[in-house]
């Protein structure tokens, strides 16, 4: 079932942009489908961008608070976590000043927000530290086509967005078994902030991040990474088949799109296409001449 939604549609520039948008990663409304109204809608969407955002793209970095010590070194404990903190150039835990915020990815849940938010203890770091930086990964969220004697492949389908394929490969075996296959992981638990060029840009987390904000919060606990370029951070795609994402000019523009846009009433209200994560995992074997 499609889902209400907030959508960054006016910060694109071509009205093809617009209409792949809303027709794409959105539902148009039964009465407005066709191209002169859904461009009325995001004419109306322009207009309620206004200003740009003061201090864009440049949000404040603090230091954890001291109550929030004792939680960030357990956590760091976890043999999860330091494995990944590893994989991130520069990576600490730090808060983070959500308004100033670059976000690359134009649309929320607001109803999905609203549900991981629900019952926080309190807004300050402290308290929201389990919602940010969880102590464990979230479970694997899937099911599975069945597998008999005669399958070729696994269909894993899963309503989470970061649900992956980790690692795919030969990982070994022994006693005569050898293991070959995917190994399958939600790759971001926790909220992620990346700096590029100074700037920060929030790559995970933006349910939470939106949902604390509307909260009271006006900093959130997160990993803090480095990068050198926005495709090393993750922020902008290589794949041409995501050409409709919000583009890199205007991600390093002086007005990108911020969080802020997205709690102060300058987001179009939308209905959001709901989406399922499917990985594919096949295997076959065979006989080949070798002469």
């Amino acid at each position: 079932m499609p889902r209400p939604g907030l959508s960054l549609v006016g910060f694109y520039a071509e009205p093809e942009q617009a209409l792949w948008h809303l027709r794409q990663d959105c539902v148009p409304p039964p009465d407005a489908a066709d191209d002169a109204a859904l461009l009325a809608r995001w004419r109306q969407a322009q207009a309620l961008l206004g200003p740009a955002q003061p201090g864009a793209g440049m949000p404040e970095v603090l230091p954890l608070p001291d109550d929030c010590a004792a939680y960030a070194e357990e956590l760091a404990r976890q043999g999860w976590m330091a494995e990944t903190m590893a994989t991130l150039p520069g990576a600490r835990m730090a808060l983070v000043e959500l308004d100033r915020l670059a976000c690359h990815q134009p649309t929320i849940a607001t109803a999905h927000a609203e549900a991981l938010c629900a019952g926080l203890p309190g807004t300050d770091p402290a308290a929201l530290m389990p919602l940010c930086l969880p102590l464990r990964p979230p479970p694997l969220d899937c099911t599975a086509t069945p597998v008999g004697e005669g399958s070729s492949g696994v269909l894993l389908r899963s309503p989470r967005g970061d649900f992956s394929i980790a690692r795919f490969g030969v990982f070994g075996g022994g006693a005569g078994v050898m293991l070959a296959g995917a190994r399958l992981a939600v790759l971001s638990p926790f909220v992620h902030v990346v700096l590029v060029g100074g700037r920060g840009f929030l790559l995970n987390g933006y349910h939470r991040a939106f949902g604390a904000r509307l909260a009271g919060a006006t900093h959130l606990p997160c990993v803090v990474s480095e990068a050198p370029g926005l495709v090393e951070a993750g922020v902008v795609s290589t794949d041409p088949a995501q050409d409709y994402r919000l583009p890199p000019a205007l991600l390093t523009s002086a007005n990108p799109p911020t969080l802020g846009h997205f709690t102060g009433g300058r987001a179009l209200h939308v209905t959001l296409r709901r989406r399922a994560r499917v990985v594919h995992v096949s295997w076959h074997a065979y006989t080949v001449d070798e002469e």
